[in-house]
């Protein structure tokens, strides 16, 4: 069987974890202005998936990106996200493939992770019993 490249050294660093992980805790502490221009790109892309979704919370229309989540519409974000082998594609490979027309934005939507929390609710998504006031003034103790 022929390795890929990337699948050989992805074998190396599981083969040889402590290693490579002082490598990295030595590069990271070395090379502070090469992890900056990770961090900046990582929030570049993010920010170009955002603005890809319409920039702005459907419901409120916050653009604070701090706070801004990804919405699939119809749920089944868990499902859309597992690819081939089971990993979980979320982060900034979701936004990768997002960028890259390999996601369908027309089940997406962009929401504050408040709105995003209460969208879930009403579909059910999280528990909490329908009888109860959702004022914290009004909840029996």
């Amino acid at each position: 069987m022929v390795l890929t490249p990337a699948e050989r050294n992805r074998r190396w660093r599981q083969t040889h974890r402590e290693e490579w992980n002082t490598y990295v805790r030595n590069h990271r502490a070395t090379h502070p202005n090469v992890i900056l221009a990770e961090r900046m790109n990582k929030l570049k892309r993010k920010v170009n998936a955002l603005r890809l979704l319409g920039g702005k919370c459907v419901v409120c229309g916050e653009t604070d990106i701090r706070i801004l989540t990804i919405n699939h519409i119809n749920g089944g974000g868990n499902k859309e996200r597992a690819v081939g082998n089971g990993n979980q594609r979320g982060g900034q490979s979701y936004y990768r493939a997002l960028l890259n027309g390999k996601v369908d934005k027309t089940k997406l939507d962009l929401r504050c992770y408040n709105h995003n929390l209460l969208y879930e609710y009403e579909r059910g998504e999280w528990w909490f019993p329908k009888e109860l006031p959702t004022n914290v003034a009004e909840f029996p103790l």
